[in-house]
């Protein structure tokens, strides 16, 4: 006995094949990198700041200096790596459609030029105790964390 869908048991059905065909057409257009950044004698680097383009995707290395991007689109991709302390890196990587490229780096030990800082002053026409103040006080991996 042969059975036919028909009403609620076809809609259910195509509906059922256009999510798994979008699902997979999903998957198909992204891909991801993933590496571990390392100092000029091997050892690993946190912290370091990672953006690859086009997408403007972040990342920051662990303590292990281990790093994934994901939903990279598929093509080329150019990735920078930069940490104060180490002279900044640009690297070109090709993402293949639901793959994950593997890019490990090693950063050179460098300076950073960073932009100029403007500081003023004026005389203070109100006693400084009646004065709002903020306190804020950042240890180094906050300053670490600051942006280049």
């Amino acid at each position: 006995m042969r059975r036919s869908l028909r009403g609620p048991g076809l809609v259910a059905t195509v509906l059922l094949q256009l999510l798994a065909t979008g699902a997979v057409a999903a998957q198909a257009t992204t891909g991801a990198l993933a590496g571990t950044v390392t100092a000029p004698d091997g050892t690993p680097v946190a912290n370091v700041r990672i953006v690859a383009t086009p997408g403007d995707a972040r990342a920051v290395t662990s303590t292990a200096g281990r790093y994934r991007v994901d939903a990279l689109p598929v093509g080329r991709v150019v990735v920078s790596y930069r940490r104060l302390g180490f002279a900044a890196r640009v690297d070109t990587v090709v993402i293949a459609a639901g793959q994950t490229a593997r890019l490990d780096v090693r950063l050179a030990q460098g300076t950073v030029l960073l932009p100029a800082l403007s500081v003023r002053s004026a005389k203070l026409t109100v006693p400084a105790t009646e004065v709002p103040q903020a306190v804020a006080t950042l240890d180094r991996d906050q300053l670490d964390l600051l942006t280049v």
